[in-house]
């Protein structure tokens, strides 16, 4: 194997895209920070340096942080109230992805310090007029700087296009209707614009094969060794974790 290709990896990395239900944090910051505030302020219990991990233990959060990248990962974990006090205790950058499978939409949100700074909300889209400004109906007009409609093909084969709809608002950067466009149409398809979201950010969602989960995997994937990550990290929080329990003393709303 040759582990500096995973050190120099950034973007989207999924193969098959988002499954039913998902969900991801992404802190930029060392583990030893991340993991340290998570039992400091959260109450947190962990195991440090734990290789390999093992998914069967459901009550564990793990989270990892690949050698030569800045960001840490917290796979099958999307709370975002959790994520923004991270981000506010940390001074840094928090990445929220999560995916419904029933809606078949996704949602990106990003924390920097004590601000809600970026959201891109996309998915599949079954209105008939592709025109139309779905985004404000909920959030009132000109909440979105974006909002586009993009067909695809899942591959050669496909008769019909699939139809997705992107909405996108942000403090850090500005993007134009061309720039999306573009970058969806570079081969990622609907995940184009995530893919050069995270490239944007320097940050990365692995490929389930290139985690250290005992996860999915046939004798002939990828398999990362110790030597592809700083530290490998599983936890525990308390069900009191949560602001809806009255434990943080920190804004449970935050806006761009």
């Amino acid at each position: 194997m040759l582990s500096w290709k995973l050190a120099e990896k950034r973007g989207f990395g999924l193969t098959d895209g988002f499954w039913n239900r998902f969900g991801v944090v992404l802190i930029e910051a060392p583990i030893h920070l991340f993991t340290s505030t998570l039992a400091n302020y959260f109450r947190a219990e962990y195991d440090a340096d734990i290789f390999p991990a093992s998914f069967n233990e459901q009550e564990k959060h793990f989270l990892w942080q690949y050698a030569g990248h800045t960001w840490t990962v917290w796979w099958a974990f999307s709370s975002e109230e959790v994520a923004f006090a991270l981000a506010l205790f940390l001074e840094t950058k928090a990445i929220v992805i999560t995916h419904q499978g029933t809606s078949e939409w996704s949602t990106v949100k990003i924390f920097y310090q004590d601000r809600w700074t970026e959201y891109y909300h996309f998915g599949s889209d079954d209105y008939d007029d592709p025109n139309e400004k779905i985004g404000d109906r909920g959030w009132g007009a000109g909440y979105w700087d974006l909002e586009i409609t993009y067909e695809y093909f899942v591959s050669q084969q496909s008769t019909f296009p699939i139809q997705t709809r992107h909405l996108f608002s942000s403090v850090m950067r500005k993007v134009t209707e061309s720039e999306m466009k573009s970058v969806l149409k570079s081969g990622t398809g609907k995940f184009g614009f995530l893919h050069a979201t995270l490239q944007h950010y320097g940050a990365y969602l692995p490929d389930c094969n290139e985690t250290p989960l005992n996860y999915s995997r046939s004798d002939f994937d990828f398999h990362p060794v110790r030597s592809d990550f700083e530290r490998v990290d599983a936890l525990v929080l308390p069900k009191e974790t949560f602001y809806w329990r009255n434990m943080l003393p920190v804004p449970e709303h935050v806006a761009p």
